[in-house]
C-alpha cells in the first residue's frame, strides 16, 4: 500500500478525460462473443490449463465451448427456467468457465459466491438469490447443504462440483448427486444451437450476478448485462493487445509467446472476466492455480515460463518481502504484472522488479464496472498511478460536497465513471443503485483521487474509509504504507476512531512470526515519516490477523467492531508487544534476527554484539590498535558522510589527522542486534547510535549537529545551550539529498568533502546495500559495495 504522490498545481484542463484507446462493443450474445457461431470452427489449442496436472487436466477453447453447451443441454432438461439463477460456490475450477457459459447459453443468471461463507451467509444469499440449482465443491458442501435445507431448497437440485467430470469419474457426496449426471451428453451438446445475435431488449437483460466484496456491510448483487461483460472485457483487450506481443497468430489461435498466470480467485470479479471470457477470446493459454501463495506463484512462473499475469497486490508484498527465497526461482520470463484488488507499495513494486521481472504496475477496478484502468503496455508504468482508462471508459473528477462541479486536472475530488461496462444496478436493491448511479450514466466509484494532464490517474482512498482528523481528510492507506515499512510489520489495517470530540487513526498491526515490535516504534516511525495530525492518535493494538475478505481488501467494518470491544467508551491506547511461536507446519520467511537459537548461537551473538559495540568506543577513545584489531585483515571498510568507503588503514590515518586538527565526534550506542546464519557462518550487527559532532558557527555560538540513523535517515540540529537557533542557508543545504542536510552542511564548514550519493531511504543505494546484506547472509556474492549507484532521482 502507497499513497499517490501529491498532485502539481492543476492546470485549466478539465478533468473529464476519455480514453485514448477506442474500440467497436460486438451487439451479440457473451457465447458468440467468446467462441463465435455453434457450429464455427475452433482451435485445438489448450487454453484452459490445469497447474497442478497440466499434462491430463486442460481444456481447448473447442473443448471449452462444448462443455458449455452440455451444461446449458442440461439445465434445460431440468426444467430450469430463462432467467431463473444458478449458484456456484466453489474454489478455483478448470470446469468453472463452462458452468458459468453453459447457463448463459440456456438464458439464465448465472451468479457466483465466496466459498469462505459461513453457514449464515450462505443462507442469506440462497434467500437473496433465490436460485434454482446449486452447485458446490466438496469443501464448501457441508455448510451449502444446511443452509440450502434452512431456505427449503431441494436436495435434488445441488450438486457436487469438481474436476472430475474431465475423467468422468465424478462421485457423489452422500444424497447430493455429483454434476456430471445432470450434464448433457457430447452428442446432445454438439448439437445445440446457442442464441448469438440478440435483441437489444436481451442484449442489455442481466445475465450475471456478482456480489460485492462488503466491506463495510452487506454484500450487494451487482447485476451484468450481455453488453456490460463485453464492453468491459473489450476495453481490457484493447489496451494490453496494443502491445507487440499480443499479436494474433491465425496458425495457433492467439498470441505466440504469451502465457498467463491465472492466481485470482475465479470468484473475483477480475478473476471471473478474464479467465471465463477475455483470455479465451484472445486465444491466450492460462494456467489455472488453487493456491496463490508467493512460494506458489514463483514456481508456476518458472515451470510454466509465465510472461503476464494479474496478482492480489497482497500477494505481491508477501513475495517483496520474501526476496531471498524468490531469487531461488528464475523470474525473467515474467514480463509484465498488473497489481489489483488492494494499493501496492512502490517498495514492493521495486523489489519485484529487482527480482527480473520487467515491470510491475497497478491497475484499477470495481465489480460493478469492471477494469477501469491500466499500464500503457508501450510505455515504462508512471510510479504511484493507477494507470490509464481502458477503451470504452471515461472518468471525471468532481467537488466533493458538490458532484455537478467538474474539477480542473491535479485536484482532488469524488471520481465518476461512465462506460457501457457498468452494472446495470443492484439486484433487487433500487436504493443501493440510486446511491452510485449519477445524471448521463455516470457511476460513482465511492474512490477519491484526482487524474494529471497525461490521463494518469491516482488513487487516494475510499471515500468512506477517509479519517476526518480537525477538518483534514487522512488517509489509511497513506499510514498503512508507512507502517509496512517497518520490517516487522507484516500486516495493517488503519480506522478512525473517536478522540476528544474528533476523529484520529488507529492502527491494527500483525508482526511476523518470532518478530516483535512496541508501540514506541510504532510512534516513532509515525512521527519521522507523517505530520502531527495523521499520527496515530486513535492508538496502536497488536493483533494475529488482519482481517480481509477473499479479494484480499481490509475488512475495516471488523476493525471498527474490534476497537468498541476494546476501547468502549473510552479512548485507551493499548501498548505492548506480541511475539508468535512458529509450528511445524508453518511456512514462514527466513528469520535471523536475535532471541532465537542454540547455547552456541546466542553465545555467537554476545561475542558479535562485543564487536560491533568496540567499534565507537574505541574511536572515541582514540584506541587505534584495539580498533584497528576489530578487523580483518584485508578487504575491511568503512564508510561515512565525510570519507566515502575507505580501506580500514586509510580510514584510521583520516582519523588520526582530523583530530590533531580538533575534529571531534562521539557516538553514542543505543542498541544493537545480530542476524546470524550458522549455516553460512556469516553474521551482521545493527546498532542504533547517535552521533555528535560539534563544530563552531559564525557568531561565536558553540553547537551541536545530532545526526541519528535508524532503519531510516534524518538528521536535526540541535543548539548547544538548548535556546540560541542557528539560521542554515536553504540553498546550501538543498545541495545535499534530505537525510544528512544539516550534517553535511557542518562537515563541509570544518573542510571535508561531502558526497553526494549516500544511501537514503529515497535511494536506491539504500535498497542495493541491504540485498547485498541478504546476499551475505546466504553466502552469495555482495557485489562491490563501493560501486554506490549515483541516482539523483528515486526509481520509485
Amino acid at each position: 500500500m502507497h499513497p499517490p504522490p501529491m498532485p502539481r498545481p492543476h492546470s485549466d484542463r478539465s478533468s473529464h478525460t476519455v480514453s485514448k484507446w477506442t474500440t467497436p462493443i460486438p451487439q451479440c450474445s457473451l457465447p458468440r462473443f467468446v467462441f463465435g457461431s455453434p457450429r464455427r470452427s475452433l482451435s485445438s489449442r489448450k487454453i484452459l490449463i490445469d497447474a497442478d496436472s497440466p499434462d491430463t487436466r486442460a481444456l481447448s477453447l473447442a473443448e471449452y465451448r462444448l462443455l458449455s453447451a452440455r451444461v446449458a443441454v442440461g439445465l434445460q432438461k431440468m426444467g430450469v427456467n430463462p432467467k431463473d439463477r444458478v449458484l456456484c460456490v466453489t474454489s478455483n475450477a478448470l470446469c468453472y468457465p463452462a458452468l458459468l457459459m453453459g447457463t448463459v447459453m440456456a438464458g439464465c443468471i448465472f451468479a457466483s459466491g465466496q466459498p469462505a461463507l459461513n453457514q449464515a451467509e450462505f443462507h442469506r444469499l440462497i434467500s437473496f438469490s433465490k436460485p434454482s440449482v446449486i452447485f458446490a465443491s466438496r469443501a464448501t458442501l457441508p455448510v451449502a447443504l444446511q443452509a440450502a435445507r434452512m431456505a427449503n431448497h431441494p436436495d435434488d437440485r445441488i450438486f457436487v462440483f469438481d474436476d472430475d467430470i474431465l475423467d468422468g469419474c465424478g462421485e457423489p457426496e452422500g444424497p447430493i448427486q455429483h454434476w456430471q449426471t445432470m450434464v448433457a451428453s457430447e452428442w446432445e451438446g454438439s448439437r445445440f444451437w446457442y442464441p448469438t445475435v440478440i435483441s437489444s431488449q436481451e442484449y442489455n437483460s442481466t445475465i450475471m450476478l456478482l456480489f460485492t466484496s462488503g466491506t463495510t456491510g452487506e454484500p450487494k448483487g451487482v447485476e451484468l448485462s450481455h453488453r456490460n461483460y463485453i464492453a468491459a472485457a473489450m476495453g481490457y483487450i484493447r489496451r494490453i493487445s496494443s502491445h507487440p506481443a499480443w499479436k494474433y497468430s491465425p496458425r495457433l489461435g492467439g498470441p505466440e509467446n504469451v502465457r498467463v498466470l491465472g492466481s485470482l480467485a475465479i470468484n473475483h470479479s477480475v478473476g471471473q472476466r478474464s479467465y471465463c471470457a477475455i483470455f479465451p477470446r484472445m486465444g491466450v493459454p492460462l494456467y489455472l492455480m488453487r493456491r496463490n501463495d508467493f512460494r506458489s506463484i514463483c514456481e508456476a512462473v518458472e515451470r510454466f515460463q509465465i510472461t503476464d499475469a494479474i496478482i492480489r497486490s497482497s500477494v505481491l508484498t508477501s513475495m517483496a518481502k520474501n526476496a531471498p527465497v524468490c531469487r531461488q526461482y528464475d523470474l525473467s520470463c515474467l514480463r509484465r504484472v498488473e497489481a489489483c484488488a488492494a494499493p501496492m507499495s512502490q517498495f514492493t513494486k521495486f523489489k519485484l522488479e529487482s527480482l527480473g521481472i520487467g515491470y510491475v504496475a497497478r491497475a484499477w477496478g470495481l465489480t460493478e464496472t469492471g477494469t477501469i484502468t491500466g499500464p500503457d503496455p508501450l510505455r515504462p508504468p508512471k510510479s504511484e498511478t493507477v494507470g490509464q482508462l481502458n477503451a470504452t471508459y471515461e472518468g471525471k473528477v468532481t467537488d466533493s460536497s458538490d458532484p455537478s462541479l467538474t474539477l480542473k486536472t491535479g485536484e482532488v475530488g469524488d471520481i465518476w465513471i461512465r462506460t457501457p461496462g457498468s452494472t446495470r444496478g443492484y439486484w433487487n436493491n433500487p436504493a443501493a443503485t440510486e446511491q452510485v448511479m449519477g445524471a448521463g450514466g455516470w457511476i460513482s466509484t465511492g474512490d477519491v483521487g484526482y487524474v494529471d494532464d497525461e490521463g494518469n490517474w491516482y488513487i487516494v482512498d475510499r471515500k468512506k474509509d477517509l479519517i476526518k482528523v480537525n477538518g483534514s481528510h487522512v488517509s489509511p492507506v497513506e499510514i498503512e504504507s508507512v507502517l509496512l515499512q517497518h520490517p516487522h510489520v507484516c500486516d495493517v489495517g488503519v480506522i478512525g476512531v473517536a478522540v476528544n470530540e474528533d476523529e484520529g487513526p488507529r492502527a491494527y498491526i500483525q508482526t511476523y512470526p518470532k518478530t516483535s515490535v512496541s508501540a514506541e516504534e510504532i510512534h516513532e516511525l509515525i512521527s519521522e515519516k507523517l505530520p502531527p495530525y495523521k499520527r496515530l492518535s486513535g492508538g496502536i493494538s497488536f493483533i494475529e490477523k488482519i482481517p480481509r475478505n477473499a479479494s484480499g481488501k481490509v475488512l475495516r467494518s471488523e476493525l471498527r467492531q474490534l476497537a468498541i470491544s476494546e476501547l468502549g467508551d473510552y479512548l485507551g491506547n493499548y501498548h505492548g508487544t506480541m511475539v508468535y511461536n512458529i509450528t511445524e507446519k508453518e511456512t514462514q520467511p527466513t528469520i535471523w534476527s536475535h532471541i532465537n537459537g542454540s547455547e552456541g548461537d546466542i553465545l555467537d551473538r554476545y561475542c558479535i554484539s562485543e564487536l560491533c559495540k568496540g567499534w565507537p568506543v574505541y574511536r572515541d577513545a582514540s584506541e587505534w590498535n584495539h580498533y584497528r584489531h576489530l578487523f580483518v585483515d584485508k578487504g575491511a571498510f568503512v564508510f561515512t558522510t565525510w570519507s566515502g568507503g575507505l580501506p580500514i588503514d586509510d580510514f584510521i590515518k583520516t582519523s588520526i589527522k582530523g583530530r590533531a586538527n580538533g575534529d571531534h565526534i562521539m557516538h553514542r550506542e543505543n542498541g544493537t542486534l545480530v542476524d546470524l546464519n550458522p549455516t553460512t557462518s556469516r553474521a551482521i550487527g545493527k546498532m542504533k547510535a547517535t552521533i555528535t559532532q560539534r563544530f563552531n558557527w559564525d557568531g561565536g555560538g558553540d553547537w551541536k549537529v545530532v545526526y541519528i540513523k535508524l532503519f531510516y535517515e534524518k538528521d536535526r540540529v540541535t543548539p548547544a545551550d538548548g535556546q540560541t537557533v542557528p539560521k542554515f542557508d536553504r540553498a546550501e543545504l538543498e545541495k545535499y539529498p534530505k537525510g544528512y542536510q544539516y550534517l553535511a552542511v557542518a562537515q563541509a564548514k570544518l573542510g571535508h568533502p561531502i558526497l553526494n550519493d549516500l544511501p537514503t531511504m529515497n535511494n536506491k543505494a539504500f535498497y542495493k546495500l541491504y540485498e547485498a546484506m541478504d546476499a551475505w547472509m546466504e553466502a552469495r556474492p555482495v557485489g562491490d559495495l563501493l560501486e554506490i549507484p549515483k541516482e539523483a532521482s528515486p526509481r520509485y
